[in-house]
């Protein structure tokens, strides 16, 4: 027996308004701008500005990126689970709003402990954000597949969130070096200019989730309970996910991108101290560039998107993208290489995220036709404990290889070991791992095609008419 959905004649509309898009992605911007500081920043604060081993902030990062990976299952079946008069996702959207801001000021609060006090602290602020991440953004992903039931829709819908995602890297890469710069000159203290931006910028994060919150009101369907999910474990539920051949080739393919992309983000601010030695003003330009260039990028990822196909358009572009950017592994970085290198990734990047978020909403029918039962919460965790597994790898690999090859963070120069250890992190391990991902994506098989004969037969199963499932059922 499937689920009994009561929704108002405007929840599941094939097409939606411009209002609706623009306002659901907004909250892309809490996951964006509190996210990208991490990434792009929270190693490099770690070694450079609170003083820890690089080695220590690699395993700072992996420790909590294991138990946001781990969370992740849990809320997204919670999400799925509790039912309140208002829907499943946006009670969790509001209650995550305030802390995830204040994890992210405390993140970057430098603290003058022992270092295995300090440590200590950072591991479990870090755990403290992450926790709040994943009770925000779970059910922020999730609402995303209920909005809408359409294939190239959702498509749509994922690439305005995107833009919004490129809005908040511009905050987060170009913002964050403007705010610190301003207040060393105001303060004289480097580490109480990167508290002062954090608190900033975490701020920022709650307003975007409060204004999601308030304008999806009354886009989130209202499901009932069935009796049979009623006694479903957490452990049950994974298990009839991970049968899913579908959703299990997309979130390893998921997860292996992830390496590579956490490795790419992570590395620009060493590659442009380090080893190209740039000033301030240029690392700001660099990383307006990045959020310009994404933003134009976005169009053309969408239309190749809906033209190719999700799985084709996966495939051949981010192989084009790594495999262009281990050729700078042969020549030495200049600014104007550095910009092409960017362009190049960020198609790479923006392809990834555009397209595989919508490729796990389409995951959520063939679960549905499965089980006769929706979970949007669960299918949209799991692929996210997936990411951020291999984020944390990511990472975690990053830390390992520059403490490996000599890097000091408080060196006014890195040994030429160091060097050419960051340069091929950028240029070798990183778009391997990109490359490795599109190849696994082959095995994934949910095109348009086998979408649409999945969501006719669904539709019939559900009506209690024949249907047949034999152009589908052993690829999903």
């Amino acid at each position: 027996m499937s689920e009994k959905v009561a929704t108002n004649s405007h929840k599941q509309l094939r097409k939606l308004s411009l209002s609706t898009k623009l306002l659901y992605g907004v909250g892309q911007l809490t996951d964006s701008i509190s996210a990208n500081v991490f990434v792009f920043f929270f190693i490099f604060f770690l070694t450079d500005i609170a003083g820890v081993k690089p080695a220590t902030a690699g395993l700072v990062s992996l420790i909590a990126g294991i138990w946001d990976a781990v969370t992740d299952p849990i809320i997204g079946y919670y999400s799925d689970k509790i039912r309140w008069k208002c829907g499943r996702r946006r009670p969790f959207i509001l209650i995550a709003s305030v802390p995830i801001g204040i994890a992210l000021w405390l993140l970057f609060t430098a603290v003058n402990f022992p270092e295995t006090t300090k440590t200590v602290y950072y591991i479990g602020v870090s755990m403290f954000f992450y926790t709040a991440y994943t009770c925000y953004y779970v059910p922020f992903m999730a609402l995303g597949a209920e909005i809408t039931d359409d294939y190239n829709e959702r498509t749509s819908v994922r690439f305005y969130c995107l833009a919004f995602q490129l809005l908040g890297v511009f905050v987060a890469s170009t913002g964050t070096m403007v705010v610190v710069d301003k207040f060393v000159a105001i303060t004289g203290s480097t580490q109480t200019a990167w508290s002062i931006a954090a608190g900033i910028f975490g701020a920022a994060s709650t307003v975007a989730a409060l204004i999601s919150w308030n304008y999806t009101r009354g886009k989130e369907s209202i499901v009932m309970e069935p009796e049979e999910e009623k006694g479903q474990s957490i452990l049950k539920t994974l298990t009839d996910v991970a049968k899913i051949r579908s959703i299990r080739f997309l979130a390893i393919a998921v997860a292996i991108y992830g390496i590579g992309f956490s490795i790419t983000s992570g590395i620009y601010m060493y590659l442009m101290n380090s080893v190209m030695h740039l000033d301030g003003d240029n690392q700001v330009v660099f990383f307006t560039f990045m959020s310009i260039v994404g933003l134009i990028i976005i169009p053309i990822s969408n239309i190749l998107g809906i033209k190719m196909g999700k799985r084709k358009a996966y495939i051949y572009l981010i192989v084009c993208s790594g495999a262009i950017q281990m050729l700078y592994s042969f020549f030495d970085f200049t600014f104007a290489l550095l910009l092409v290198f960017c362009v190049v990734a960020s198609f790479g990047h923006n392809n990834y995220f555009g397209l595989f978020q919508s490729m796990m909403y389409d995951c959520c029918e063939a679960y549905e036709y499965r089980t006769g039962l929706k979970k949007e919460g669960v299918i949209t965790s799991i692929i996210f404990l997936f990411q951020k597994l291999g984020f944390a790898l990511g990472m975690w690999l990053m830390g390992y290889i520059m403490e490996l090859t000599g890097y000091i963070g408080d060196a006014t120069q890195q040994t030429s070991e160091a060097v050419r250890g960051i340069k091929m992190l950028a240029t070798v391990c990183a778009p391997a791992f990109f490359i490795i991902s599109a190849l696994i994506m082959t095995l994934y098989k949910l095109d348009g095609k086998t979408f649409d004969a999945l969501k006719e037969a669904l539709a019939k199963k559900k009506n209690n008419e024949q249907y047949d499932d034999s152009s589908f059922k052993d690829l999903i």
